[in-house]
């Protein structure tokens, strides 16, 4: 819901600054601000655009409040409970040493030690793992799946959005579906632990950075 007054919100002042003449469609919800020649309804429909984007950054802070709530409330189901009101001891683990068999010491005839071979590292994939937006703390999830990943979005307190996304080089291409304004997409650039790029939503460009 926050989305939809956002997005109404900014096509309002939108078209008090121009005029009218602003159409914007979603799904199940269309709004259409006709050409205006009077510049006190172009002022009532700024002051009215006003108030669609007060109202869904209000939407917004609780959802991100509600979700802040919930987070602290698991973290606190999973502390570890005390045992007959004693302290929890975090248990120790240690190391066991590697010790080399004095047949891997050994030289070859004729040759030098033989010295044992590092095994060999897996490297780690640029884009899978859990992304945030610091703005508004929403997440986006990337899974390996073929040759391209499987996206879960989410905000906290709303409803999750899927889909899928490619990785070519330090260029991610991602395509979501929104139950209320249908599909959207968007496209970062990958540079290490941070992608930034835009969302396009209902015809609207959108910054975005995430970081991991």
């Amino acid at each position: 819901m926050d989305i939809v007054l956002i997005v109404f919100g900014a096509a309002c002042l939108i078209g008090a600054v121009v005029g009218g003449g602003v159409k914007v469609k979603q799904k199940d919800t269309e709004l259409h601000v006709p050409l205006i020649a009077s510049t006190q309804r172009q002022l009532l429909l700024g002051a009215l655009g006003l108030t669609f984007l007060l109202s869904g950054g209000y939407l917004n802070y609780q959802d991100r409040h509600r979700f802040d709530g919930l987070l602290a409330q698991q973290l606190g189901q999973l502390q570890p409970q005390l045992v007959g009101g004693g302290p929890f001891v975090q248990p120790v683990i240690q190391a066991q040493p590697v010790h080399e068999t004095p047949q891997e010491l050994q030289p070859t005839k004729g040759g030098p030690p033989v010295q044992p071979q590092p095994a060999p590292v897996t490297p780690s994939d640029p884009l899978a793992g859990t992304w945030r937006a610091p703005i508004d703390g929403s997440l986006m999830q990337f899974r390996k799946a073929g040759r391209g990943y499987a996206v879960v979005s989410s905000k906290p307190g709303g409803m999750a959005d899927t889909g899928t996304a490619t990785l070519l080089g330090d260029r991610v291409a991602v395509s979501l579906r929104n139950a209320m304004i249908g599909s959207y997409s968007a496209a970062f650039r990958l540079e290490g632990d941070q992608m930034s790029g835009t969302m396009t939503a209902a015809g609207m460009r959108i910054p975005v950075v995430l970081t991991r």
